[in-house]
């Protein structure tokens, strides 16, 4: 018989994504477990390898060397850049494919609804201005825990014509941290027309809208997946941090 597993007595790591703590180990391969208490520095529940600012070289808090201990390593280099930043897949067995095809608005609300308790989102749209959308994305990124988003929107249509509003409110989401990238297609004369959110690397909205106020006035094929595929169209979006440029808001 195998050796009865330990309960915790304090909090376990959750992980840069929220994956599974198992994915979080020290050489004994047990998940870490932190102290009551978070981080002190960024308020997260990550071990010093995940939190917020352990990535960040600045980690001062829980398992930072003590006196005493033995001498560290070489330091790490900083983290590379959110362009050339590796998708890491779940762990353990993927999800079952499935998808289901939604109503406009029922697709938008239950997108809102991931959002709120999410880590991560890469939205990408030919346009963008939805105001539902925009209002769960603020919401978000105001909230007291870590958020990454990062948004992909045709530079063509960014710079020329594109919907009155979108400017303005790219502008609101950089502002509050997000990133906001300007795409081309693959071609010479090519558009960036993915549509798509992928929340937290399990579920992908996608389908014929684009993320404004109109699409809810057009008729649309509105769809939501989860399983294997979700990471394959995240690792595209990842690429297109590295084609893609980053706004300044200018």
């Amino acid at each position: 018989m195998g050796r009865a597993r330990q309960k915790s007595n304090g909090s376990d790591c959750l992980g840069v994504f929220r994956e599974p703590t198992k994915t979080c180990k020290r050489g004994t391969g047990k998940p870490v477990v932190l102290a009551p208490r978070c981080c002190k520095v960024c308020g997260e529940q990550r071990c010093k390898a995940h939190c917020r600012c352990g990535r960040r070289g600045t980690h001062t808090a829980h398992s930072a060397p003590r006196a005493g201990s033995a001498p560290a390593g070489p330091s790490r280099p900083s983290a590379p850049p959110a362009a050339t930043v590796a998708v890491v897949a779940p762990v353990g067995r993927a999800s079952t494919q499935t998808w289901e095809l939604l109503t406009t608005e029922t697709w938008y609300r239950t997108f809102c609804k991931d959002v709120a308790g999410a880590a991560q989102v890469e939205l990408g749209s030919y346009v963008y201005d939805n105001p539902t959308v925009q209002s769960a994305l603020l919401k978000r990124l105001g909230g007291r825990t870590a958020f990454e988003l990062n948004l992909y929107v045709d530079s063509e249509q960014f710079s020329g014509g594109g919907p009155r509003l979108q400017k303005s409110r790219l502008r609101e989401l950089r502002s509050a941290g997000a990133r906001v990238y300007l795409c081309k297609g693959r071609g010479r004369q090519g558009s960036y027309h993915a549509k798509g959110a992928v929340v937290d690397r399990r579920f992908l909205y996608t389908g014929s809208a684009n993320f404004t106020a109109k699409s809810l006035a057009n008729e649309e094929f509105c769809f939501k997946l989860v399983g294997h595929d979700v990471l394959t169209v995240l690792q595209r979006m990842v690429q297109h941090r590295q084609t893609g440029k980053l706004w300044n808001g200018l």
